[in-house]
């Protein structure tokens, strides 16, 4: 049997109240939904037993403070005994996983740090709920809130084991489990059958679900953060804004899956069966999609949104740019008009002048680009380049220590008369042999700016390398 609520309580400290609430709650979840430990009274070894059964199988443990929760007996603190039974309580709903409600009787103070044992420090973690004779029925209603909020679910079955679980589905196969806001953090629930569950806010950050069945399952908002998931089975399930981050999903099936939003970054994605998913939103930086199956991604963010399909998340996200920017001309009107290409050598030496030649074209405002191209170029490079150079609003090339520079303009230059280029140069080099030809051919070259070092180019940026290059982007509008 699930039970939905247990109790903790100390009788010389809180036995009154929790009379009082027990009786509350069992108007709610019945009387055979709500225990604590008063039946069993005098055998400490048949309690320790009897709680050791119950709390695993509970929903929720509701745990009185009051202002003797922490008194001492024969001059120890209970708390402190390793054999105190509201700690083992404690101890058990912690390790289970079985979420507490703290309860501060008329006015205690909730225990700190310093004052628990190391086992239960992690009861800290839970909000504390204030209730009294003064403001009974307020703060109940609190209190009620928070219990319905964790209890009628059927996490206490899942506690009990994947077998059981799977035992407890195949007899009630009509019944839609409700696993929302559980906890099951690093459990193992390899294989189980967790079909058409509510399991929204859940938490199984590192859980085991290799080969579970999770086909129409509602997963929003869930935290799946490293979780395992290979091979298992999520088609049609909602995952929106659910935290997938690192999690393993080699050969899983989430055909028809609503990825709206999610968090897919660094995720392990390689034959992963994407059909038909809805991807508005989604977040997939650093994935490894290798092999997955990406026909027909719906690309649509719900009212006012129109309908897209692509058969590529990548191509989504540069699509969802264009989508949630207002359209595609004001997202390139925004981008050529802040971005500027950073072309040079990127030798320990020189890196130091370009890194800060970005940080002050930041700081005025522009979107600077700046990358190391000091391997060889090649053909995906030069195109890359090409595609930067063609949404920036001008380029400013250092021409110092130049070994890949002349290759990356000669690509650049000709074929881009409105991106007017603004070379710079260490007044102690000359300019290699080539770069006359570009001056005298292309107007939009602009002379180069000779600086004699790092302080001396960011005090001249403004007047002698963005000043010229900006006059020559107005005279080519």
């Amino acid at each position: 049997m699930a039970y939905e609520i247990f109790i903790s309580y100390r009788r010389k400290d809180t036995a009154g109240y929790a009379g009082r609430l027990h009786e509350h709650l069992k108007a709610e979840y019945g009387s055979e939904g709500v225990l604590f430990d008063v039946t069993t009274e005098g055998d400490a070894e048949l309690l320790r037993r009897w709680v050791e059964r119950i709390i695993p199988q509970s929903a929720v443990v509701l745990v009185l403070m009051g202002d003797r929760w922490l008194d001492s007996q024969s001059g120890r603190r209970r708390i402190d005994d390793p054999n105190d039974i509201v700690r083992f309580e404690i101890e058990l709903a912690l390790s289970q996983s079985v979420p507490i409600i703290p309860v501060l009787v008329d006015g205690a103070a909730f225990p700190t740090a310093a004052e628990v044992p190391e086992s239960i420090k992690r009861l800290l973690e839970f909000k504390g709920y204030p209730l009294s004779n003064a403001n009974w029925n307020a703060e109940l209603k609190t209190i009620l809130s928070a219990v319905s909020s964790v209890a009628k679910t059927h996490a206490p079955i899942l506690r009990r084991g994947v077998e059981v679980w799977n035992q407890w589905r195949s007899e009630n196969p009509n019944v839609r489990p409700n696993l929302s806001r559980v906890s099951q953090s690093k459990k193992l629930l390899a294989e189980a059958n967790l079909s058409q569950s509510d399991m929204e806010s859940a938490d199984f950050e590192q859980a085991d679900l290799s080969r579970a069945d999770l086909k129409g399952s509602n997963l929003e908002g869930a935290r799946l953060h490293r979780a395992v998931l290979t091979e298992a089975r999520l088609a049609g399930a909602s995952l929106r804004y659910a935290d997938l981050s690192q999690a393993k999903l080699t050969r899983a099936e989430l055909s028809g899956a609503d990825l709206r939003y999610a968090n897919l970054n660094e995720a392990e994605l390689t034959e992963t069966n994407l059909q038909g998913c809805r991807i508005f939103g989604v977040s997939v930086w650093n994935a490894d999609l290798s092999g997955a199956l990406q026909a027909n991604l719906q690309l649509d963010g719900g009212v006012d949104t129109a309908p897209l399909t692509t058969d590529s998340i990548e191509t989504a996200i540069v699509l969802h740019l264009f989508l949630t920017s207002g359209g595609v001309r004001q997202l390139i009107d925004t981008l050529t008009s802040k971005v500027v290409l950073i072309l040079g050598r990127f030798t320990p030496e020189r890196k130091e002048t370009l890194d800060a030649l970005r940080e002050e074209l930041r700081r005025r405002n522009y979107l600077p680009m700046l990358f190391d191209f000091e391997q060889p170029a090649h053909r995906d490079l030069t195109e890359t380049l090409s595609t930067l150079a063609h949404m920036s609003r001008f380029v400013i090339a250092d021409l110092t220590d130049a070994k890949s520079v002349p290759h990356e303009l000669m690509h650049i230059i000709p074929q881009l008369p409105s991106v007017p280029v603004q070379p710079i140069l260490l007044a102690s080099q000359r300019e290699y042999a080539m770069f006359e030809d570009f001056s005298r051919r292309y107007p939009w070259v602009l002379e180069p700016f000779l600086y004699k070092d790092r302080n001396g180019l960011l005090a001249a940026l403004a007047d002698r390398v963005i000043g010229p290059a900006e006059a020559k982007v107005q005279s080519r509008l």
